[in-house]
């Protein structure tokens, strides 16, 4: 008998993690040095020119915000077909909530979304951005999108971990698989060395995408053996460490929509200095974007509950004896919070069977700048 109900539970959260997987395959990506450098895309606005007359003045606030929601391979939309991909404005968060402030000015915010965000304008933006910032300018770098990790090629994370032998990525658009080898992914190396040209006083750099926890470093000891932690550097990931993470259909982003919901003034200014920081904003932030994950849980919890107080299981594939589906329908929340469990436990094992990784969304802050980055003027 309750060998039937655990067998229906597992069964129940197999389907969940089917409808559910916004997973892609593993990529990889090219050599940073090998790269073409001369190119200059027509999609960014930034001109040198008016930046050498924004420089008279001190601090100026630059972003690079890129997205991906619809690929160039339908196969990695977010969400996965035959569900249509999250519509613009939902990638969109970061670039509202900036542009809305005093200190931001619309043409220093790079804006890469869907079929613009490929590999080549992602590195060709950056590059541009290291020929403009001088050391009193503030830069976010925020990305929205598949991200996944390869085999490391130069030994550098195993050097400090000897259980870590891979690089994490982000997938840009036209991240593409040939041959059984992949092109068009951008590495943490690869992303490092184009960080580190960047010569800024302090920069913000978030991401929203499986395996983003990997992406800072926590046991290197040398400064250039780090991934993209380093001085004057904030990482903000939304996964943990060798964790998938998923979007919802509520915001698409957890993270950065509640980032995003803190500097358009919901965040506390602690210390009453006149601006959001990062950190502050992201005190905020962490809570709501737990909150936003728990929500699909909850409202599965919700649902149960009703189809077990409605004796609606007697009408299952496997229905269970008369006086279970009494229990059911005497105790529907205790049951409802059960079956959630047991289909949490269920679908934890089956990803980490299928993929080696967890899959749970769980913000962190990785924050090596000396006092508070600050970022919206209020």
């Amino acid at each position: 008998m309750r060998k039937r109900y655990f067998l229906k539970s597992k069964i129940f959260a197999i389907i969940i993690l089917i409808i559910s997987n916004t997973l892609i395959p593993i990529v990889c990506g090219i050599n940073v040095d090998n790269y073409d450098l001369t190119k200059t895309s027509q999609i960014l606005k930034i001109s040198r020119v008016q930046n050498n007359i924004n420089n008279n003045d001190n601090t100026k606030y630059y972003a690079l915000i890129a997205a991906c929601s619809e690929y160039k391979d339908k196969r990695n939309n977010l969400p996965k077909p035959p569900l249509p991909p999250f519509p613009e404005k939902k990638l969109k968060y970061v670039y509202d909530s900036l542009i809305k402030s005093d200190n931001w000015d619309e043409e220093n915010i790079i804006l890469l979304l869907n079929s613009n965000a490929t590999k080549d304008n992602i590195v060709q933006a950056l590059i541009q951005i290291s020929e403009i910032l001088g050391p009193d300018d503030i830069f976010i770098f925020s990305w929205n999108g598949h991200g996944s990790k390869v085999l490391d090629v130069d030994g550098d994370e195993a050097f400090f971990d000897p259980d870590d032998t891979y690089d994490e990525i982000i997938c840009p658009y036209d991240i593409e698989k040939t041959d059984d080898s992949f092109v068009n992914a951008l590495t943490d190396d690869e992303l490092d060395i184009l960080f580190s040209n960047i010569n800024c006083k302090g920069m913000c750099l978030m991401f929203e995408s499986c395996l983003s926890g990997g992406l800072v470093d926590v046991k290197a000891s040398q400064k250039d053996m780090l991934d993209l932690n380093g001085e004057n550097r904030i990482v903000i990931t939304s996964t943990l460490p060798d964790s998938l993470g998923r979007a919802n259909f509520l915001t698409c982003s957890s993270l950065l929509s509640s980032i995003s919901f803190a500097f358009s003034g919901f965040a506390k200014d602690s210390n009453n200095d006149g601006f959001i920081s990062v950190e502050e904003a992201f005190k905020i932030a962490r809570p709501l974007a737990i909150l936003q994950s728990s929500l699909y849980w909850v409202g599965l919890w919700g649902i149960l509950s009703l189809y077990y107080k409605l004796g609606l299981i007697e009408n299952s594939v496997i229905p269970p004896p008369s006086f279970m589906i009494d229990l059911f329908k005497t105790y529907p929340l205790f049951f409802a919070t059960l079956s959630i469990i047991e289909s949490y436990i269920v679908i934890q094992k089956f990803i980490k069977f299928t993929t080696g990784n967890k899959m749970i969304n769980w913000p962190n802050i990785h924050d090596d700048y000396e006092g508070e980055l600050l970022i919206i003027e209020i």
